[in-house]
């Protein structure tokens, strides 16, 4: 095929994108309105809405070192803080969860899919987000992994604190009493008009690549680099059509 052997050969340049595009622009455009009609009719009306709640606490530690002074202090503390974001996440601290949530029937891994443990920068603040596909749900989620990590943090064995270095570190926590609901419609609308973009010039570049005729001078000329300088109308030959 005459295309397909000249993109073989040259392949496809900015210039022939922006030729393909605008000789099919129609069909860009009709692509990205169904995509975002699409993801519209889904973001505001079959998606569910999701609830999401923060708990938050302070991590502060004093350095065992004879001579540490505030600053050291706050590294050591900085460091326990990123200990505990992954601590909140272990099997020690989600059992509980999972133990103290049984009516909610929720596996490990459901819980671990809906909450999030972040840190502010340069800050002490732990951060734990919960999501659900309710308002107190959420809350609970959010409110109950905390408080199962302070007591995770804070369990004994023989008198004596098994995460020594974890003990009675988490401080001044702040539950949560309220949930925000979203459908994410907005994410699901750019995602969605980046989706047609993507499929409209899927579907013209597989039109270039099988298609083995020349539509337009413009074309041809585009494509060989070369000035038409006339064109043959369609004569009639035996009572039927010859291009």
């Amino acid at each position: 095929m005459v295309n397909e052997k000249n993109f073989e050969e040259k392949g496809l340049s900015l210039n022939d994108l922006f030729f393909l595009a605008k000789k099919n622009w129609l069909l860009i455009l009709i692509v990205i309105f169904v995509s975002i009609l699409s993801g519209a009719i889904y973001g505001f009306g079959i998606r569910k809405t999701t609830y999401s709640a923060d708990a938050t606490a302070i991590v502060m530690a004093e350095s065992s070192t004879a001579t540490a002074n505030g600053y050291q202090d706050y590294l050591y503390s900085n460091y326990l803080i990123n200990t505990f974001k992954d601590f909140i996440v272990s099997d020690s601290v989600i059992e509980l969860v999972k133990e103290e949530l049984k009516e909610y029937n929720l596996s490990k891994k459901q819980i671990l899919d809906s909450i999030t443990v972040s840190v502010t920068t340069n800050s002490l603040i732990l951060r734990i987000k919960a999501k659900a596909g309710n308002n107190d749900l959420a809350i609970t989620l959010a409110n109950t992994v905390l408080e199962k990590a302070m007591e995770a943090a804070n369990v004994t064995e023989n008198g004596e604190y098994k995460y020594d270095v974890l003990a009675n570190k988490l401080i001044d926590m702040e539950y949560a009493y309220e949930a925000t609901g979203s459908r994410g419609a907005l994410t699901v609308l750019i995602i969605s008009c980046l989706l047609g973009f993507i499929i409209s010039f899927g579907i013209i570049l597989i039109k270039y690549l099988i298609e083995d005729t020349f539509t337009s001078k413009e074309e041809f000329e585009q494509m060989f680099e070369i000035k038409v300088l006339a064109l043959l109308p369609s004569i009639q030959i035996n009572g039927g059509n010859k291009k």
